[in-house]
């Protein structure tokens, strides 16, 4: 049986993905959302130059994530 943890992760051109802590409200100061699941992932090939992407992911798709991106 699989284990159905949620992970947040930011992501941004200069930082690559990284683990983010409580992304939500580190988020409501840029007037962003925080993306689910594949959202997240199909953002991170579009992340804009000086834009941060935060994102809340399945334990399944954060390794996937890191496998194709790095997770630091």
């Amino acid at each position: 049986m699989s284990n159905h943890n949620r992970n947040e992760l930011a992501a941004n051109t200069i930082d690559g993905v990284y683990v983010c802590e409580n992304a939500a409200s580190r988020n409501e100061c840029e007037s962003g959302e925080v993306l689910q699941d594949m959202d997240f992932y199909d953002a991170l090939s579009d992340c804009p130059d000086g834009a941060t992407l935060y994102g809340n992911v399945s334990d399944e798709l954060a390794q996937r994530i890191e496998e194709e991106y790095g997770i630091r």
